[in-house]
């Protein structure tokens, strides 16, 4: 009876090590085939659709994985040392862009925002990055929708809104432009929303009788 019992627990211990080893080899594997990814301190599989920067104390040392990502719509940089967001060029899912708070009182760590040219629809809060243009949207041919709030600069150029054929609802807060032609290049806006610089009434007017719902207000506060 002893050496039955002996054999079984030299069977269950030798049974738990090859599982333990199984395990440890699979899970090589799928971080080597970046199935699984670690991003900060979290492990997310590739197809994880929200990154918060100050969920994962993520920073330049420990987002190398997030090029592998590929189905993120929801990124939210908040309180983080990231000063390279390039990656986010490569997010075709991209829907939700946040940057908040800069990661101290002297040190804006998002000064320019990369080019995202493949999302159509954008959602992006910017209050730590600096925005005085829309160049990063410039080639962004497919995009039906853009929501775009700052607060530190304002957006003075709406150039990049050229060649969007396809957009159809605006809305820029924070604006402090002289030139609006670019909205009269927009055949499909049916909705356009201006907060803090008056649109020229020529603009108005011509937007008004393509039936284009027109916002707008001079100051943020009147928003």
């Amino acid at each position: 009876m002893e050496n039955t019992a002996a054999k079984k627990k030299n069977i269950v211990l030798k049974s738990t090590v090859i599982l333990v080893i199984a395990f440890v080899i699979l899970f090589a594997v799928l971080r080597a085939t970046h199935v699984i990814l670690r991003i900060g301190y979290k492990y997310v599989t590739r197809s994880c659709t929200e990154i918060a920067a100050n969920g994962y104390n993520i920073n330049d040392k420990n987002i190398s994985d997030v090029k592998y990502l590929n189905s993120v719509e929801r990124f939210i940089v908040n309180d983080s040392s990231i000063t390279n967001v390039g990656f986010l060029t490569d997010f075709t899912d991209l829907r939700v862009l946040t940057m908040l708070n800069s990661a101290s009182e002297t040190d804006h760590y998002l000064r320019t925002v990369p080019s995202l040219g493949n999302s159509p629809e954008l959602w992006l809060v910017m209050l730590s990055a600096e925005a005085e243009d829309l160049d990063f949207i410039a080639d962004n041919a497919a995009l039906k929708l853009l929501y775009i709030q700052t607060k530190d600069t304002k957006i003075k150029d709406l150039s990049g809104l050229r060649n969007k054929p396809k957009l159809e609802k605006l809305c820029l807060i924070n604006v402090d432009c002289d030139d609006f032609t670019p909205l009269l290049g927009l055949p499909s806006l049916t909705l356009v929303e201006i907060v803090g610089s008056d649109i020229p009434v020529y603009i108005k007017n011509e937007l008004t009788k393509r039936d284009v719902e027109i916002k707008n207000y001079s100051t943020v506060e009147a928003q």
